[in-house]
């Protein structure tokens, strides 16, 4: 049943649907001291805790495992249960610790994790103590906002909660972090959502670690982020980026600008430490590339499945930030040579990349005016 999962809805459905039948399989066993829901949420329970720790991924004592089943259950471990804590799935023996154990998949541990996050969110973090070393990874935030939407959340309900975080941080030493994640995800539950903004009521994030933020495909307002790092920040229309500061931060990458001179300091302040730019990393920059409009409307395209975050793209959201009509026409037919190539596939009016050409997508975008892939060549015929 588990190869049966249609992989191509996204990230966060397909490891909803894997997780769950994994469960059900370890509680239908014959000598099964858990149910399948007690047993997620003690794996949930464990991801999360090893965001505490260096390796990221461990490690897990024994007493660790106890600990997470009485925490979810407020009951003790018996034999039975300690038994199959022992052999609970995605977990294996760490050959430098002897009796300890790691997460070995880091799909599976993204999953879990997300799964944990929305979890808390849903109940404002009331017993969140653990102090989480990094930020979410782009798995954790595409499982989390999958949960949220199930449940009904909105990005407004992730800033509300961190608003309520904010009001902690000067005493809670596990709140910078979690109001980080929280943004992180609201932003991510947006851009799913084809919203063309969103607003965070005068936020700030302070001391905190983020992963990619893009104001590529959204306008983000209403937060400051101070004494951060920040793994990748992508522009795109400058004009439009507008109401988010950056201050005393480090940022590893900023895509959209060349340079400095680029930025405007009205968003990054002059004390933040920037590694490295990418000007061709964003739709802006194909659209001044000096080549056929097919191949920029293919890149594009491929850009916005294959390389931004997210579990699909709506239709409407190909034709955003492309101000070019010589480029805007092609989109649909394009879209079209990709679906019966089998590079995408649609559900529901979305459009889902197909994972297993991650691979021939990556070599087309590295040369687009040279590459002889089918998909290329059958986009340049186009009338």
């Amino acid at each position: 049943s588990i190869l049966g999962i249609d992989s191509s809805k996204g990230f966060g459905q397909a490891w909803d649907s894997f997780l769950r039948r994994i469960c059900e399989r370890e509680a239908g066993l014959e000598n099964s001291s858990m149910d399948a829901e007690t047993l997620r949420a003690v794996l949930e329970r464990l991801a999360d805790s090893v965001r505490s720790k260096s390796s990221g991924t461990g490690p897990i004592t024994g007493n660790d495992l106890a600990d997470a089943y009485t925490l979810e259950t407020a009951q003790s471990a018996g034999e039975g249960v300690l038994a199959q804590l022992q052999r609970l799935p995605g977990l294996t023996q760490r050959d430098s610790e002897p009796g300890t154990r790691s997460f070995v998949d880091y799909d599976m541990l993204g999953a879990l994790q997300g799964g944990a996050f929305a979890r808390q969110v849903l109940t404002g973090f009331l017993n969140a103590s653990l102090v989480p070393l990094s930020e979410l990874s782009e798995k954790a935030v595409a499982m989390a906002g999958f949960v949220l939407r199930e449940k009904q959340a909105t990005p407004e309900t992730l800033i509300g909660v961190a608003e309520q975080l904010q009001h902690r941080a000067q005493k809670d030493r596990v709140a910078p972090q979690l109001i980080a994640d929280c943004v992180s995800v609201a932003i991510q539950m947006a851009i799913d959502m084809e919203r063309d903004a969103i607003d965070f009521r005068g936020l700030l994030v302070d001391g905190a670690s983020l992963g990619a933020i893009s104001m590529e495909e959204i306008c983000i307002a209403g937060i400051e982020f101070r004494n951060c790092s920040v793994r990748e920040i992508t522009f795109g229309d400058m004009s439009n980026s507008t109401g988010t500061f950056f201050s005393n931060c480090l940022i590893t990458k900023v895509s959209g600008a060349s340079n400095r001179a680029g930025l405007p300091q009205k968003i990054i302040s002059e004390d933040c430490e920037i590694e490295a730019f990418d000007n061709i990393g964003t739709t802006r920059a194909v659209l001044q590339l000096p080549i056929d409009p097919r191949l920029k409307a293919l890149i594009t395209i491929l850009r916005k499945l294959y390389r931004q975050a997210g579990a699909g793209r709506k239709f409407g959201a190909f034709n955003r930030g492309i101000t070019r009509p010589e480029v805007l026409e092609y989109v649909e037919p394009v879209l079209d040579i990709l679906q019966k190539n089998q590079f995408i596939s649609i559900f529901n009016a979305v459009v889902h990349p197909v994972r297993k050409q991650t691979s021939r997508v990556e070599r087309i975008l590295s040369s687009p005016t040279l590459s002889e892939d089918k998909v290329v060549i059958e986009t340049k015929a186009l009338p």
